[in-house]
């Protein structure tokens, strides 16, 4: 099953096969549809597809309208799916020196761009940054013993950071993310709006480097940048914890 659509409507998705029609069919066939509290079959059409090129067991999808709404999608996600576990203590967000994810309040709060955060500095959430040199030290021996890393919520990263220059990450590094953030039970979001879809050579970046994420954001190429569309695919047990509990949704 995956998930649909922009509202945030958890729904089982059909597995019908792709239509052959042209794309203008739509048109003719239903040119707009809420999303608020409801779906339609070709939202749940291109959840199926999307969660079957995603590795694991990536398989709920949360559809938006752009990578800085799948930035703070996955934010929120993250603190309802910590709730819905009776950890709502968990609201500290780590997220990279020059990393990039999004316009929106949210996604700003865990960038890394000067220039995006100074108009609105006040503004933003609380962020602890790890700096480029040593970032996994930085986060073990820095960040996690000052905020207690029971209060850390999640860990945000481009698997290769595209706004700020392409940073590819030291060999082992994501790997190395993944164990710490599982030693500690914090999520891990990968920010695959530059990544994703093929970007890499793969379907995504969790691909290349081998590790599965507990959520993946992506945009753009999904369209290939026709059509304005974002989204979080999300692992199973987040999902799980969520409909188990009396969770925001």
């Amino acid at each position: 099953s995956t998930v649909s659509p922009a509202c945030g409507v958890w729904a089982p998705a059909t597995t019908a096969a792709r239509s052959t029609k042209p794309s203008k069919s739509q048109l003719d066939t239903l040119d707009y549809a809420t999303a608020f509290q409801a779906s339609n079959d070709k939202a749940f059409k291109a959840a199926q597809m999307i969660a079957d090129m995603a590795p694991g067991d990536l398989n709920k999808v949360l559809f938006c309208n752009s990578g800085s709404e799948a930035a703070d999608t996955a934010l929120k996600v993250a603190l309802a799916y910590h709730r819905a576990r009776g950890e709502g203590h968990r609201t500290v967000f780590i997220g990279r020196e020059k990393g990039y994810h999004g316009v929106n309040f949210g996604g700003m709060s865990v960038g890394g761009l000067p220039a995006n955060r100074k108009a609105f500095g006040a503004q933003l959430l609380p962020r602890n940054p790890c700096g480029p040199e040593d970032p996994l030290l930085e986060l073990e021996n820095r960040i996690l013993v000052l905020h207690d890393p029971s209060n850390i919520a999640a860990v945000i990263v481009e698997p290769i950071a595209g706004s700020a220059g392409w940073y590819i990450p030291p060999k082992g590094y994501v790997k190395r993310l993944r164990e710490i953030c599982d030693k500690h039970g914090i999520l891990l979001i990968f920010d695959e709006v530059i990544t994703g879809f093929g970007r890499l050579g793969v379907n995504f970046g969790a691909d290349y480097y081998g590790v599965v994420p507990d959520m993946l954001n992506f945009a753009k190429a999904v369209t290939n940048g026709v059509i304005p569309l974002g989204g979080v695919i999300c692992r199973d047990f987040i999902y799980d914890a969520m409909m188990n509990a009396n969770s925001p949704q």
